[in-house]
């Protein structure tokens, strides 16, 4: 690497005489425990801090101190990942990404976001920055063996740097438009029909809170059906690999027993992890526990002395490309027609940047833009075009951020109040309080719209219309009744409009509607259980099809046969089964799109490789019509047989250990030091698709239980460790008990002293 000189070797030997000694106060900070006579800290065994101040203001101060006492680095390498300067520290690898962001140019939109913030919100975050300041002034020692290894020290904490990290995090939430481009050649390219199947919106297990389900999902005609040609052999063709997006269970189950808020989030991994476990303490009736992201104020899940909440990913479309209309000179674009359905043209608007590349020279690019968004060329049916990236993330209007009075708000009319100032990221939100009372809304704002934004359109018929009134988002509030009431969110169809978004699919869903539909009396065994669920009615129904489908008379192949027919669904309980399922499925998937690939598709110019989220959504029309794969122009009997012949001559390996956790500290790639920073991959027993959600590089990052009952039974999980750190005890300590599938209580002793309410306060 450009980063590797040769004084490392000196670092290096520090670094092993530091793990000789199993210390090293340079690169491992000691865990402050007051920062003023008003600032008390408290760290558990796992490392997780109880901060105590007297207000709001004090208490997101000294958290600004705190996290950045644990994850400095981490900080700032996310605030450099949004503004495009990554590349001063890690030079060539790093400058197609940070010329992407440069051409965005995030750091003016984070700096004007801050300006426009409101000032009650923008007083948190100036408070948080203080705090952040004071450890990188007063701990020059402490800030991380990272600093040392890149030669390179920490700049000041601003309160764009903040806005900045969010914007990270909103992108991750909302990017669509590359994925929506390629998708584009699909829907251009199928006949109608079969760009409504295989490009469906619906989903035939999906029930919407709001709304009814349009049931359009349908085979195409059988005059459109492809002609019906023998296989000899399954077809292969390249096809997407299995993605994933982001996405979270939530679910709320109440009757006047026992309540309950759940909450595990499903994101890229990091290490360190994403999340960092808090507690915050004013007074008994002011309090707040639960995870939120370094650079961030506040908690963003949690817990209050009043309500939890939780949140899941809605997918909303608010990230498009638009095909522009360039002048030939290259310097105007079209911009509008007058009334009089003539042109308009505006210059371009042009932006120098300077990107610095670590042991080279500085790079010079130029950043255009329309009054859309960003723009830039690309290669389209065979020609240059110009696109303008359009995405809410670029209003710096919306990007607020109201994690403290939320934090704050006692009741559904106050949380809705905080979370009406919540413009992104787009949310579905659970509140529920100790009541047992509990409501969805969603938060965000929605995009007025001429035509979709699923795929490539023309600028002036792909622009927004505006914003739609915040109090227009779907909400609504279910008062505890004495029968239990469940509600949950895995990133479905939530509601039915015309510019349909881009769901996930409803397998999760429908799982967690089906274990909750059947307690009477829950209790927190069932919900972490319903948490590590590894259940699949999906895989059930490709084995079903297969057994029912194929001739085979082998009787090893019967036996196989008998095996999968009695299989419960469970991947934890039959590995094997699952092991067979996901590879079956997955070359039937491939077999059906190659034969549409095929078809409608010139040989010597292929698509792009096919994906569409919802793509087991047409898969259960083809398992369960008597004629489904007859559509692709395939005797189903033939097909099963030939799926089941390819499983005898594989040696699959199980999916769990295909499935191992792949994510490492980016200095991990340093020769002979990087191994220090390695944590363990694991294998993982968790799959797209399941409750239990684990992919290599995306999953669960931590999973909260809320027990709005009993508080004090409340129960948490963390990933990796809380420190960033790699000598500390806390870099890696709580993985093991994330493998193992162990909860902690969220209050320690300490904090269960704290919130105690005595007889006069209740008065």
């Amino acid at each position: 690497m450009l980063f590797f000189r040769c004084h490392l070797i000196f670092y290096l030997i520090m670094l092993l005489s530091c793990l000789h000694l199993q210390s090293c106060s340079i690169y491992t900070p000691s865990l402050p425990e007051q920062l003023d006579q008003h600032t008390q800290i408290k760290w558990d065994q796992h490392g997780i801090p109880t901060i105590q101040a007297p207000n709001w203001l004090a208490l997101v101060k000294a958290q600004g101190y705190v996290i950045a006492n644990q994850r400095l680095w981490q900080m700032d390498l996310m605030r450099r990942s949004a503004s495009g300067h990554l590349s001063e520290w890690f030079g060539e690898v790093s400058v197609n990404h940070d010329i992407i962001h440069r051409q965005e140019d995030w750091q003016r939109i984070a700096k004007q976001a801050y300006q426009k913030m409101p000032a009650n919100q923008r007083q948190y975050l100036d408070a948080y920055t203080q705090g952040v300041n004071q450890f990188i002034q007063n701990s020059s020692n402490h800030w991380g063996i990272e600093y040392k290894l890149l030669n390179t020290k920490p700049k000041p904490w601003h309160g764009w740097d903040s806005i900045l990290i969010f914007m990270e995090l909103v992108s991750q939430l909302s990017k669509l438009a590359d994925t929506e481009l390629k998708q584009t050649i699909w829907h251009q390219t199928l006949p109608k029909t079969w760009a409504q199947f295989l490009l469906t919106n619906d989903h035939p297990w999906n029930q919407p809170l709001f709304g009814t389900n349009p049931n359009s999902l349908l085979l195409p005609p059988k005059k459109d059906w492809l002609p019906a040609q023998p296989l000899d052999k399954l077809p292969n063709i390249k096809t997407a690999p299995t993605q994933f997006y982001p996405g979270s269970n939530s679910w709320a189950w109440s009757n006047p027993q026992a309540h309950f808020l759940a909450n595990d989030p499903h994101l890229g991994y990091n290490v360190p992890s994403l999340w960092f476990g808090l507690r915050l303490y004013i007074s008994p009736r002011q309090w707040v526990v639960g995870v939120t992201v370094p650079g961030i104020p506040g908690i963003i899940l949690g817990m209050n002395a009043h309500i939890a909440w939780a949140l899941t990913n809605i997918e909303e479309d608010i990230d498009d490309y638009l095909l522009e209309t360039i002048s030939e000179d290259g310097e105007f674009y079209l911009a509008r027609k007058d009334k009089q359905g003539h042109p308009v043209w505006k210059p371009i608007q042009i932006r120098q940047q300077i990107i610095k590349v670590k042991d080279q020279d500085p790079i010079k690019i130029t950043a255009k833009f329309t009054h859309r968004g960003p723009l830039k060329s690309i290669k389209w049916q065979g020609q240059q075009q110009y696109i303008s990236r359009q995405w809410l993330g670029f209003h710096p209007e919306l990007l607020q951020l109201p994690t403290i009075p939320i934090n704050q708000a006692k009741d559904w009319q106050s949380f809705n109040q905080a979370v009406d100032q919540m413009r992104l990221p787009h949310q579905n939100v659970l509140m529920m309080d100790k009541a047992g009372n509990f409501g969805y809304r969603a938060s965000g704002v929605s995009v007025l719209r001429q035509v979709s934004g699923r795929q490539l359109q023309p600028a002036l018929q792909g622009e927004w219309l505006g914003l739609a009134p915040v109090s227009q988002r779907h909400r609504r509030y279910y008062p505890v009744k004495k029968q239990a009431q469940s509600l949950a969110t895995a990133n479905e169809r939530i509601w039915v409009e015309q510019w349909e978004h881009s769901w996930g699919s409803d397998e999760r869903k429908q799982r967690l509607r089906s274990y909750l539909n059947q307690i009477s009396n829950a209790n927190m065994k069932q919900m972490q259980q319903l948490q590590r669920d590894t259940h699949s009615r999906y895989y059930q129904i490709v084995l079903q099809w297969l057994s029912q489908h194929s001739t085979i008379n082998n009787p090893k192949q019967q036996q196989r046969l008998q095996r999968w027919q009695h299989w419960n669904g469970k991947a934890v309980d039959d590995p094997t089964t699952f092991t067979e399922a996901v590879t079956i499925s997955n070359k039937l998937y491939q077999t059906l799109i190659a034969k549409v690939t095929q078809h409608f598709f010139d040989a010597n110019n292929p698509p792009p490789p096919y994906y569409w989220r919802l793509k087991n959504a047409w898969m259960l029309m083809v398992l369960q019509e008597p004629q489904g794969v007859s559509a692709f122009g395939i005797n189903a009997e033939q097909l099963a047989n030939l799926l089941i012949n390819e499983i005898d001559q594989q040696a699959l390996t199980p999916y769990s250990e295909n499935n191992r956790r792949q994510s490492q500290h980016p200095l991990t790639a340093i020769p002979v030091i990087g191994r220090w920073f390695r944590v363990k991959n694991s294998p993982q027993q968790g799959y797209l698709g399941l409750v239990r959600t684990e992919l290599p590089k995306q999953g669960a990052t931590t999973r909260l239980i809320w027990d709005l009952k009993r508080p004090e039974n409340s129960r948490w999980s963390l990933t990796i460790g809380q420190s960033g750190h790699m000598l500390s005890k806390h870099y890696q300590d709580l993985d093991p008990l994330w493998q193992q599938g162990q909860y902690w209580p969220v209050f320690d002793k300490n904090f269960l002293e704290l919130i105690k309410v005595d007889k006069a306060d209740k008065k």
